[in-house]
C-alpha cells in the first residue's frame, strides 16, 4: 500500500526524488512521540489513539506558529523544541520540574 501511494506520488508529480518522504517520516515520528506522551501506551487502545491525538496536537502547533508570523523556515526549530519538551515532559514531572546534570 505505502509502495503504490509513492508510485502514484511520483507519478503525479513528474518525478521522483530520494528525501521526498523525509519530511512525512519526521512528521509522523513526532506525532507518535507527542501522542504517546499525551495518552499513554499502557493498552492497545491508548497505543492506537496516540498517533492520531499526537498528529492533531503537532499540526495545531505547526499552525500556531504560522498564524504567530514565524516563517515556514522556522518551523524546524519550532516543532523540534516542542518534541523535545514533550520527551522531557516525564523527566521533569518526576524531578518536581528540576533538571539535574548528574
Amino acid at each position: 500500500m505505502c509502495a503504490l501511494a509513492g508510485a502514484l506520488l511520483a507519478q503525479n508529480q513528474a518525478f521522483a526524488d530520494v528525501g521526498m518522504g523525509f519530511g512525512i517520516l519526521v512528521n509522523g515520528m513526532a506525532s507518535v512521540i507527542v501522542g504517546e506522551q499525551i495518552i499513554g501506551r499502557a493498552t492497545l487502545g491508548r497505543q492506537l489513539l496516540a498517533p492520531v491525538v499526537g498528529a492533531v496536537v503537532y499540526y495545531q502547533i505547526v499552525s500556531l506558529a504560522l498564524a504567530v508570523g514565524l516563517q515556514p523556515s522556522d518551523l524546524k526549530l519550532v516543532t523540534g523544541v516542542f518534541v523535545l519538551v514533550m520527551l522531557a515532559a516525564p523527566m521533569l514531572a518526576k524531578s518536581g520540574g528540576r533538571l539535574s546534570m548528574q
